[in-house]
């Protein structure tokens, strides 16, 4: 008999799994150690997930959506681009940065579970449309083309990420507010004191 699905069991499942993948890595993570602490069977997994791949898919599509969508819906309802840029430096890559599993995934996976070009286009395609708005709206002339522009976001943000990972695997004396300040104070030296 077909066990019934349960979405409190699938998310502890995604959550222990993105943990060991994150600190263990995704070859050394069995199906088997990630259920061990959940106190689960095995076939419990594959109730909600055909193999380790798509869990591993799973756990890296689910929570970009949701962080797309957050961001989306809020850079909708910001009444300019001085809030817009506001909104992504504190709620949005905060919440980012606090999951450090999240982002050790997203690195290490690139390529073979996580299509992070896609991802990278469309933040890039948003956060330089709030940017050129900004220099608008701040009568800033900024001369750099569209695939420059993709290159300098992309150097940023791949860079934040790989610094929170790296502060967080190798216990650097770094923190995510450390990173968060340097961003705005980069800002701050292009478009004056709006952050």
């Amino acid at each position: 008999m077909p066990q019934r699905k349960d979405d409190s069991r699938r998310e502890a499942i995604l959550l222990e799994a993105k943990r060991l993948f994150a600190t263990q890595g995704y070859e050394a993570t069995s199906i088997a150690s990630i259920v061990a602490g959940l106190n689960m069977p095995v076939g419990s997994v594959y109730t909600y997930f055909k193999d380790k791949q798509s869990l591993l898919v799973t756990i890296l599509e689910e929570g970009w959506e949701e962080f797309r969508l957050q961001l989306e819906a809020a850079l909708q309802m910001a009444p300019d681009a001085t809030s817009a840029l506001n909104l992504i430096l504190e709620r949005f890559l905060p919440a980012l940065f606090a999951d450090a599993d999240f982002i050790t995934l997203a690195l290490n996976e690139t390529g073979r579970s996580f299509a992070l070009n896609d991802k990278l286009g469309w933040l890039s395609a948003h956060i330089g449309l709030i940017i050129r708005k900004l220099a608008e709206e701040r009568n800033i002339q900024m001369d750099f083309d569209s695939r420059l522009a993709n290159t300098a976001l992309s150097v940023f943000f791949l860079g934040s990420l790989d610094t929170i990972r790296l502060a967080k695997r190798e216990n650097l004396d770094l923190n995510t507010a450390d990173v968060l300040k340097f961003i705005r104070l980069t800002i701050r030296n292009v478009f004056g004191d709006i952050c």
